[in-house]
């Protein structure tokens, strides 16, 4: 089920000519599992953590967080009903955001060698809540266990430029992190800079944006090059008649502006610190997106038990965690010698 879907899952039992479960006892089975869980969840994450080891080589631990958007029936809902109002009012306006989808969080905690190598990563998605409140407790938590094992570990706060993101790493663990916005994200901004003045099909666009894509990744100060080039492009704009492209430009520059304490490229890289997100992207894809958001499927409760299914496989965690899992379900059988026969009692263990 952490690969398929129910319909799919009990047709490989078939397939391999076995009397597995049924389509819907396949929708349930990780439902109430899920259910289970939840409940101890803190306290098995714990334990999971404390069975790993840290890497020796490892000299970088980067916390990342970013979301994506999946098809939500409750969504689909009130937008459907938000549509009906606005029609009945004679309005034509539409929810701000994707009608009918919900944000899943995901987050990342990475260790890395001296040279930027990826070691390790555990991944953990969350179904839609109010400020990610339990995916940001799961970083915390997981953070603070790395730590209390090797406290000489450089602290990393990666990610895109989303204000929600940043929010976040203003708590106190990440006083003295290093923060760092995805390369890869400052150059889709920068992107979107050489498009608004040139135009999409420039070929001078393009080379201008490779060029100023090199600078700020490899050179020194290249953030304050790239900031300098987008200024002058935009003095250069003022007196143009287009005034989309111009405000485009000009929002692109004020997201260097911002975010310049963080695009110090060059530096990171000679210090063997990463400068993309891709662990993070990657765990939007892998974990919500490919099981999430296949063709005509909306979600409600059932996303969360999928979700953590996948978290603990992708984290290399599933089979320690099967243990915890499965053992709250088990039931003790104890032998009972009564004259002569013997007889098993079985008796009920309840759940810690």
């Amino acid at each position: 089920m952490g690969h398929m879907t129910s319909d799919e899952t009990s047709k490989v039992f078939t397939e391999l000519g076995i009397a597995g479960p049924s389509s819907s006892s396949c929708d349930r089975l990780p439902k109430l599992l899920s259910a289970v869980w939840e409940s101890h969840r803190e306290l098995w994450e714990s334990a999971l953590r404390q069975q790993e080891v840290v890497a020796a080589e490892a000299t970088v631990v980067a916390v990342s967080l970013d979301g994506v958007m999946v098809p939500d029936k409750d969504a689909q809902r009130f937008a459907k009903a938000t549509r009906e109002a606005a029609k009945k009012q004679g309005l034509s306006k539409q929810c701000s955001g994707p009608a009918g989808y919900r944000e899943v969080g995901c987050g990342t905690v990475t260790l890395f060698d001296a040279d930027a190598k990826q070691l390790d990563t555990v991944r953990y998605g969350r179904a839609p809540e109010y400020k990610k409140q339990t995916l940001t407790a799961q970083l915390d938590a997981e953070l603070a266990s790395i730590l209390a094992v090797r406290p000489d570990l450089e602290v990393v706060a990666l990610a895109d430029g989303a204000e929600e993101n940043w929010r976040y790493f203003e708590r106190p663990v990440y006083d003295k992190a290093t923060k760092i916005v995805d390369h890869g994200h400052a150059s889709q901004h920068l992107r979107a800079a050489m498009a608004a003045y040139y135009g999409e099909q420039s070929v001078a666009g393009r080379a201008e944006y490779e060029r100023l894509r090199i600078i700020l990744r490899d050179q020194p100060g290249g953030a304050d090059d790239v900031i300098a080039a987008l200024s002058r492009l935009a003095r250069k704009t003022r007196g143009k008649t287009n005034k989309r492209r111009r405000k485009l430009l000009n929002a692109e520059l004020t997201y260097f502006t911002n975010q310049r304490e963080r695009l110090d490229y060059a530096e990171y890289q000679a210090r063997g610190l990463p400068i993309g997100s891709g662990m993070v992207e990657a765990a939007c894809k892998t974990l919500a997106t490919q099981r999430l958001k296949r063709s005509g499927m909306s979600w409600r409760d059932g996303k969360q038990a999928l979700l953590t299914v996948r978290s603990l496989q992708q984290s290399n965690r599933w089979a320690a965690a099967w243990a915890l899992l499965s053992a709250h379900f088990r039931v003790g059988v104890i032998e009972v010698h009564q004259h002569g026969h013997l007889r098993a009692l079985v008796l009920a263990k309840k759940a810690a």
